[in-house]
């Protein structure tokens, strides 16, 4: 049983989260990456600690922030510091496997999304076999935003005349 006190905590880590999130998403949108990653790393424990006691939405909050946070290290290894790419990947992975164990917390517009950012991120790192193949998982994923799909098959088509 939550006590009045711990389900006060676990409110309170929910609205750090989610204001950390927005505050990353800020960070991010205006190029200020390094603030960007603090800022996301925060609301992940963040919704990782909300998570706990009540999966949603704070699973798919922290689904989406290592999303995003996959995003800002790719923002870094476009600007120059090529060394983030496999940090990128490192976070796409970790929504990936979670939505290939079935894992119910991981939309599929959020993991088509990811597969494509996988992508882009292989086929930076010169791998094209598993950019095509991460490519094709965005497409075929149930769920699909119409965005993700075009620009998924459009990577595609440039992969595949490579």
């Amino acid at each position: 049983m939550i006590t009045g006190y711990e389900e006060r905590e676990l409110s309170d880590r929910a609205a750090v989260s989610v204001a950390y999130y927005g505050l990353g998403t800020a960070y991010y949108e205006t190029g200020q990456y390094t603030q960007a990653l603090e800022a996301l790393e925060t609301s992940i424990l963040m919704a990782e600690a909300a998570a706990t006691a009540e999966p949603e939405p704070w699973q798919s909050l922290q689904w989406s922030g290592y999303l995003k946070l996959g995003n800002t290290l790719a923002a870094l290894a476009e600007a120059g510091d090529t060394s983030r790419w496999s940090e990128a990947l490192e976070k796409y992975h970790s929504v990936t496997a979670r939505f290939e164990a079935g894992v119910v917390d991981v939309s599929g517009s959020i993991a088509a999304e990811t597969y494509y950012r996988a992508g882009l991120a292989h086929e930076a790192m010169g791998d094209m076999t598993q950019a095509k193949a991460s490519y094709e998982k965005a497409v075929n994923t149930e769920g699909v935003e119409p965005t993700i799909m075009d620009l998924s098959l459009e990577r595609l088509q440039a992969v595949d005349g490579t």
